[in-house]
């Protein structure tokens, strides 16, 4: 608190005492703004993380959960932009798959090698890295200029990281340890609601396989019916007569 004068002034012990009583009350009235602000952001983060695991929960498309997903991080966290790459059946590629407030440009098709830094290194080693400063560190590989910050953090699912989700900011040293607490609980409900909807994919595939193997099996039972209703009916001419030759 700073009390600026155009003249010379001597300040009273009790003027002085209001002061520094105003003060005390300004820090206290900061203090506690600053806490209700702070909270209020963590009970929107929380509320925004809920709300994400209640809609990736009903949706059926792995692009309808990887785009929710990316909208409502960013969304969450106000970060620059949000993305989600995966990890590719062949075990080696890395690939970003969907992303907000990324331009397509810098997205569609872009991929690391398994171990390559930063996404790729995430899925190597299951772990989170942070880049405090892109323009600091040489391991870097600079995709859009723009990003000075990113964290990513793994996705796994039963001990297997399958892919990273990422955040990003055009000023250094942007995120905290709170940033990573909660992008590593939107990570761990992404790994499962991806690893869900593999599961029931495979099992779709498995039913509708099952489906055409009893189409198939019915239609073979047809034709039996079908062949032993023909033979049945072709041999019984021939047997009448048989029959007849034999009566006589």
């Amino acid at each position: 608190l700073v009390l600026l004068y155009d003249q010379p002034q001597t300040l009273k012990p009790n003027t002085l005492r209001v002061i520094e009583m105003l003060g005390l009350q300004a820090a206290g009235a900061f203090e506690t703004a600053r806490y209700t602000i702070n909270l209020t952001r963590r009970l929107h983060e929380v509320t925004a993380l809920h709300e994400l695991a209640r809609r990736v929960g009903e949706l059926d498309s792995l692009d309808d959960i990887l785009n929710t997903v990316v909208v409502s991080v960013r969304d969450a966290l106000r970060c620059r932009s949000a993305s989600v790459a995966l990890l590719e059946p062949d075990g080696e590629t890395v690939t970003l798959c969907a992303g907000a407030g990324l331009d397509d440009q810098y997205l569609i098709g872009h991929t690391f090698a398994r171990g390559e830094y930063v996404a790729g290194a995430v899925v190597e080693q299951g772990r989170v890295i942070y880049v405090r400063d892109t323009l600091q560190d040489p391991e870097f590989r600079v995709i859009d200029p723009d990003i000075r910050a990113l964290m990513s953090v793994p996705l796994t699912v039963r001990r297997r990281t399958i892919g990273a989700l990422n955040i990003d900011s055009g000023e250094p040293d942007t995120f905290t340890a709170h940033h990573e607490r909660i992008l590593t609980i939107a990570g761990g409900q992404i790994a499962a609601a991806i690893e869900n909807l593999r599961l029931l994919d495979e099992t779709r595939q498995r039913a509708a396989e099952l489906a055409e193997a009893n189409r198939s099996l019915a239609a073979q039972d047809e034709l039996r019916r079908e062949l032993v209703f023909q033979v049945s009916h072709d041999l019984r001419g021939p047997l009448q007569i048989i029959y007849g030759y034999t009566d006589m």
